[in-house]
Parts: structure tokens; C-alpha cells; sequence
């Protein structure tokens, strides 16, 4: 029948996570034959969803905090906003840096509920979101890629908090296991992924029961680095419309 519906979009797999991961969107479906009469107005609407890294956002610990805006129809919504805690003290400001994404570092207190007051650039639309849940136990991966042969990491834990014992970081490529490593007595270290294969590279930290605790995904492009093109022309130069030849190599 005709109306709004709700799609929603996972996998039995994903059911084991945080359900602000699924795919959802709002769609109406209407009676192509049947007229409809010109309201004059379209409601101008848009949202903001918020992913801490690692999956939880944990108190006390310097955490960075990627967001995406969307409007009413699924298209990219640029903004910016400020972070505040529940009795409106600001904490951080914010704004979106491509096709409606960006990130920010954030410090969250114990025990303080956080909101986001945003205002869309294009019209000045204002809109308020509540952040997750800020949690006082647990672990989140933080991992970075400077742009070399390596990856960095380094375990976050809320402040008073230990690391608990027996912790393992797996990484694996399309069900292939790429390393195992024992993280007792060290919460940072370095990744040589220079032997990894292309494509969507996924982290994990899981406990000595082999219960995931965290985890990343990283693209690695290891082909774009090690690949050269080299151009040569039959003629330093050319007049309109002569034929040119180019002879070219592809090293790696």
C-alpha cells in the first residue's frame, strides 16, 4: 500500500554489532496513477550519525570521532556543530570536510550524557543529536595510516582502567590471516603491511577467550605505491594536429 516505509539492510553476521551500523532508509512509495495534489512545500530535513573509533566511546580517553550527514533523501549534508555535555558545556567544535563526512578528537567526562548542536551550511537548518553512550569500561583500537608501509596502533582504555591480560590483535584479508601477535605489556606498536595483500583490511583485538573486544577496518593500496608509469614521445614537440606516438612502461 502506499505510505512511508522504513528499509533496513544486515547481514546475521552484523546482528552481533551495534545496530547504528545497519543500512537504513526512509522511502515512500505511492500510487503513480492515482493524482496527487501539489502540497507547495517539501519538508527540508537532515541527520547526523556519529562513529567513535573502535566502536565505543570511552570516558576519560582522548577519542577520535568520525560522523556522517545525510538529508532527508539519502544525499550528503554539509555542516558544522558543536559538541556540548548535558548541562551545556562545550567541549569541542566540528565540520564536515567531504560529501558530508569529517571527524573530531573529543575527551568525553564520566558519567555525562553529550549532545550535538548542528547547523546545515547551505541554510543555516539547526538541528540537536545526541552522541553514543559514553562508556566507563571496555577498549576501542585506534588505528592510523602515515601514508608509508606501516600502520600504528594503539589500544585506548577509560582512565582508571588496566589493560586486561592475555589480549591478541588479528589481522585478515578476505577470511585469509594475515598476523597474530600477543599485546601483554604494550598497548601501542607497528604494522608492516608491505607484504599485504590490496583492498579492506580488518583488525581485531580479541580477549583470551577469542571474544572480539574491538576492531578497525584499514584500505590498503599497496599496488598504487609500488606501480610506475614511464611516457616517452618520438618528438620533443609537436604542431596542431600531427599524429604523436607514445611509447610507455609499467614497472613495479
Amino acid at each position: 500500500p502506499e505510505g512511508e516505509y522504513l528499509l533496513r539492510a544486515y547481514s546475521k553476521y552484523m546482528q552481533n554489532f551495534d545496530s547504528n551500523y545497519f543500512y537504513s532508509r526512509r522511502i515512500h512509495i505511492g500510487n503513480t496513477m492515482k493524482p496527487r495534489p501539489f502540497k507547495g512545500h517539501v519538508e527540508r530535513n537532515y541527520h547526523v550519525t556519529f562513529f567513535p573509533e573502535g566502536g565505543s566511546l570511552l570516558a576519560g580517553v582522548p577519542q577520535r570521532v568520525a560522523f556522517k550527514a545525510q538529508n532527508a533523501i539519502g544525499y550528503s549534508e554539509a555542516v558544522r556543530g558543536e559538541i556540548y555535555t548535558a548541562d551545556n558545556q562545550l567541549l569541542t567544535h566540528f565540520q564536515t570536510s567531504h560529501d558530508g563526512m569529517g571527524s573530531f578528537i573529543i575527551t568525553p567526562p564520566k558519567n555525562v550524557a553529550l549532545k550535538a548542536r548542528v547547523k546545515a551550511i547551505r541554510d543555516g537548518l539547526e538541528r540537536e543529536f545526541p552522541l553514543p553512550t559514553t562508556e566507563e569500561q571496555g577498549i576501542a583500537l585506534c588505528v592510523e595510516h602515515p601514508g608509508n608501509d606501516k600502520l600504528t596502533y594503539r589500544l585506548l582504555i577509560p582512565k582508571g582502567e588496566t589493560q586486561p591480560q592475555g589480549l591478541r590483535l588479528i589481522t585478515h584479508c578476505r577470511s585469509i590471516l594475515l598476523e597474530e601477535r600477543l599485546l601483554d605489556n604494550t598497548d601501542n606498536g607497528t604494522i608492516d603491511i608491505s607484504q599485504y595483500p590490496d583492498g579492506i583490511i580488518h583488525l581485531l583485538v580479541c580477549n583470551m577467550d577469542g571474544e572480539a573486544l574491538t576492531r578497525r577496518l584499514v584500505f590498503v593500496n599497496n599496488r598504487q605505491a609500488k606501480t610506475h608509469w614511464q611516457f616517452t614521445s618520438d618528438k620533443p614537440s609537436y604542431t596542431d594536429r600531427e599524429k604523436v606516438r607514445l611509447d610507455f612502461v609499467l614497472t613495479n
